[in-house]
């Protein structure tokens, strides 16, 4: 496939299929997880209401570390992603230790240790990653698959804003777990290469 292109400068908007939005934090997302064009703005506002810095920072974690897998580095120091990612390193120690119980990642003691990929980047899905660290992906517990709560309105079957966030959870798991950190980890390196970034964690 055709590596992405690097645009020469950033745009305003970009085009989705509810209209034009403003790029400011939608744009950063898309082009740091390659899902650049794939999310509309309904979906990433849907999305940025859910997502907490302990999520964003156990995306960018890992996604550090499928970086350095894929040039090389199979293993990180904490530090490095916090120098790289400008990450606070004891919020970061936290996260990784919660990634480490869950089986994501492994780490290993000593001067030359650190922490590294327990599973195929492709086994990891960005909605796994998500709902282990901030929970269910449904706005409210009425449309939550797993975390299910029975509502107070007079009938859910018929409730107008049970639709709507029904929609939108199926609209948000979806793409996050349709997408794989091998996939966005490529995505990444396929656009730093079309961009002429120096890429991170390079071994010479």
């Amino acid at each position: 496939a055709a590596a992405p292109k690097c645009p020469s400068r950033p745009n305003k908007h970009i085009r989705s299929s509810s209209g034009r939005f403003p790029t400011s934090p939608a744009r950063l997302w898309q082009c740091r997880t390659g899902l650049a064009g794939r999310v509309s703005a309904f979906q990433y506002a849907s999305f940025a209401m859910k997502v907490s810095k302990r999520g964003e920072y156990a995306l960018r974690a890992l996604i550090d570390l499928g970086i350095a897998a894929e040039l090389g580095r199979p293993m990180l120091r904490a530090q490095e992603i916090v120098a790289r990612e400008n990450l606070p390193k004891g919020f970061l120690d936290q996260i990784l230790m919660q990634l480490r119980k869950a089986g994501l990642i492994g780490t290993k003691r000593g001067k030359h240790g650190g922490y590294y990929l327990n599973k195929p980047m492709d086994s990891i899905s960005l909605g796994q990653v998500v709902r282990l660290v901030d929970g269910p992906l449904a706005p409210i517990r009425c449309v939550s698959q797993s975390k299910y709560e029975k509502c107070s309105c007079p009938d859910e079957n018929t409730c107008g804003l049970r639709m709507v966030m029904l929609e939108v959870r199926n609209s948000i798991a979806g793409i996050l777990d349709r997408h794989t950190l091998a996939d966005t980890v490529r995505g990444s390196l396929a656009k730093m290469r079309a961009c002429g970034t120096k890429l991170p964690y390079e071994t010479t």
